[in-house]
């Protein structure tokens, strides 16, 4: 050490650290742990344009761009743990809200106990040429890192630039081909597309996204769509070309694979639907138009449950829980409903729909109409039925009807026999009623096969009036007034004499029904949709309705509220003669507004042209 050297005393280190902090070239703040400014040098005021008054108990957020907030938190982290930051290249604003490119020194200031103060930033703005060397050097990584090739070449069609992406589509390491012509990468059948490209170029024009064919080393032809752009030097002369380059061989493989999959969807005879988890509709074929009378212009974007009958909706829960978890359901059958609102019968198959990364997206639905099929089994069913029934009666009719007859006449001989005294005759004419009762079972259940085999035109005009006219002793026995509004013409084509059974069973339990003095309606209308015209009647009493519990037995073979004197079968055989005629039975009652209809659902038939074909017994 010099003997003329002599320590500073610390008042005197403080003023020759101020001196050099004041004179130094580079922006030099310090802040508090706060970030709160507490220095400020005049070279900070020279390149953020803050006076030391103006800036001084600032927040150092102040001069940070809000983008870089998160990063200036993060740098003062790295200081508070002992970190030094040393030529950090970043952006900073000044008084007028321009930015400036700056490299700083980042550090702590701490006490003799090491305790963090503050902290101390040192900003050195950049030079243009080191912002452009920087630039250029964050391009250069971008070009470097880049999914596409990216070429650059001269007016004369010279490679001058290959990055790694180019190396991997074309096969050429960038020692190999630069300095070599495009054509090395131009199928020569496309050679000449190049002269018209430097054409473009040397205009000054853009080419994007245009598909063509290039060549792999190896020889392999690719798809690739290449954007096209020219270089310009620093007076905006073009001098060369700029070209990314994509292979869209992949893509166009999966278009065309896609292609081909729309067109066996679109040409099915299947209805197949696509929607998310959501139960949106998200695709619809012409089968599914053509099946449910929606177009896919309507029904895309709308809920699935549009075309679920509403009884049926809570299945689609349980579907979409079963396809998140991957699940196929084959051939599962149920109902679904159309634009105009008629219900089908459906067997659907539901699939995952999945994305690239396998995970469930949605589901798709291949449906069939299986309301033909359904209608054939019920009428094999139906058939087998009738088989059935008609077994039972031949065994009725041979095994039981001429005991019957017998029982009959002696159980008749009995109660006109003079010596019986009053309880044995009351109980002999009981014996009768009872034995003719089981005698009227009998002759109901051979009622399907009395009837001819051919069915006829029949006026149910002319089968209630005729009806009618066979009750009316009854009806005027007990007084009951009954209102027929029935419109003209009325036909149906059917067998007479068991549509006649049918009103005959219908109008006296409407009779059983009803108090003295009380009223019938009996009403028709003809029901026209696109599918069919139809005919509805219905037969209305005033009675004490049925109660709901028994509404759903009513139908059944030997269920019966009249007790002894009622077989069980009159509605069971009225409801089978009426799906015989594919028509349909329906009852509503309600005993509060004492109000019971009995209504008949039968097809139309189309006017009679001459009259011989009407059935002698509808007109009886």
């Amino acid at each position: 050490m010099s003997q003329n050297f002599k320590p500073l005393n610390p008042e005197e280190s403080v003023v020759r650290l101020a001196a050099i902090v004041d004179s130094s070239d580079d922006a030099i703040l310090g802040t508090d742990t706060q970030g709160t400014i507490n220095t400020w040098n005049p070279a900070a005021e020279k390149m953020f344009g803050y006076s030391a008054d103006e800036i001084l108990g600032q927040s150092v957020l102040l001069l940070i761009p809000p983008s870089l907030h998160a990063e200036h938190a993060e740098n003062f982290e790295r200081i508070a743990r002992g970190e030094r930051i040393e030529h950090y290249e970043t952006q900073r604003l000044q008084r007028g809200g321009g930015r400036i490119d700056v490299s700083f020194t980042l550090s702590g200031i701490r006490d003799r106990e090491g305790r963090m103060l503050g902290a101390a930033m040192i900003a050195r703005e950049l030079s243009a040429k080191r912002r452009d060397e920087a630039v250029r050097a964050r391009l250069a990584a971008i070009v470097e890192s880049s999914d596409d090739a990216i070429i650059a070449k001269d007016l004369n069609g010279v490679v001058t630039d290959w990055n790694a992406a180019a190396e991997r589509l074309f096969g050429y390491k960038a020692e190999d081909i630069i300095g070599r012509s495009i054509l090395a990468i131009i199928p020569p059948e496309l050679q000449h597309e190049e002269p018209v490209i430097l054409s473009k170029i040397r205009a000054g024009h853009r080419m994007e996204h245009y598909e063509t064919h290039r060549l792999h080393k190896s020889g392999r032809r690719l798809e690739v769509s290449v954007t096209i752009s020219p270089i310009r030097d620093s007076s905006g002369r073009v001098i060369g070309a700029s070209k990314f380059a994509r292979d869209i061989s992949e893509k166009r493989r999966l278009q065309t694979v896609r292609s081909i999959l729309a067109a066996i969807v679109e040409s099915s005879d299947d209805a197949i639907v696509s929607k998310n988890l959501d139960g949106v509709i998200t695709s619809w074929n012409a089968a599914a138009e053509r099946l449910f009378g929606y177009t896919a212009e309507e029904i895309i974007g709308q809920s699935v449950l549009r075309i679920i009958p509403r009884e049926l909706q809570h299945e689609e829960p349980g579907i979409i829980t079963r396809l998140r978890a991957g699940e196929r359901i084959d051939h599962y059958e149920t109902r679904r409903r159309k634009k105009n609102g008629e219900s089908i019968d459906v067997s659907l198959t539901v699939s995952p729909i999945r994305d690239e990364r396998g995970t469930v997206i949605g589901g798709s639905k291949i449906l069939r109409d299986i309301s033909d099929r359904k209608i054939a089994e019920a009428a094999i069913i139906e058939k087998e039925r009738f088989a059935a029934a008609g077994r039972l009666a031949a065994t009725l009719a041979h095994e039981v009807n001429n005991p019957l007859e017998a029982i009959t006449n002696l159980s008749y001989l009995l109660s006109i026999h003079e010596g019986l005294d009053s309880e044995a005759a009351n109980l002999a004419a009981l014996l009768l009623k009872e034995v003719q009762r089981a005698g009227e079972i009998t002759r109901q259940t051979l009622v399907y096969y009395r009837e001819s085999k051919v069915p006829l035109l029949v006026s149910l005009r002319e089968v209630v009036a005729s009806v009618l006219r066979a009750k009316r002793s009854k009806l005027e026995l007990k007084n009951v007034h009954v209102d027929s509004a029935l419109p003209e013409p009325f036909f149906v084509e059917g067998y007479p004499g068991e549509l006649r059974q049918v009103l005959e069973n219908l109008l006296d339990n409407a009779l059983d029904a009803v108090p003295d003095g009380g009223h019938l309606q009996i009403q028709g209308s003809r029901s026209v949709s696109a599918a069919n015209e139809r005919v509805l009647l219905s037969i209305c009493d005033n009675g004490p309705g049925i109660p709901a519990e028994l509404a759903g037995k009513i139908f059944e073979p030997f269920f019966t509220t009249k007790k002894e004197k009622g077989s069980g079968l009159g509605l069971w055989v009225s409801q089978s003669i009426v799906k015989k005629h594919q028509g349909t039975i329906e009852v509503r009652s309600n005993q509060e507004n004492r109000e019971t209809v009995f209504t008949l659902n039968l097809p139309a038939a189309r006017l009679p042209e001459p009259a011989d074909r009407r059935s002698p017994a509808a007109v009886s």
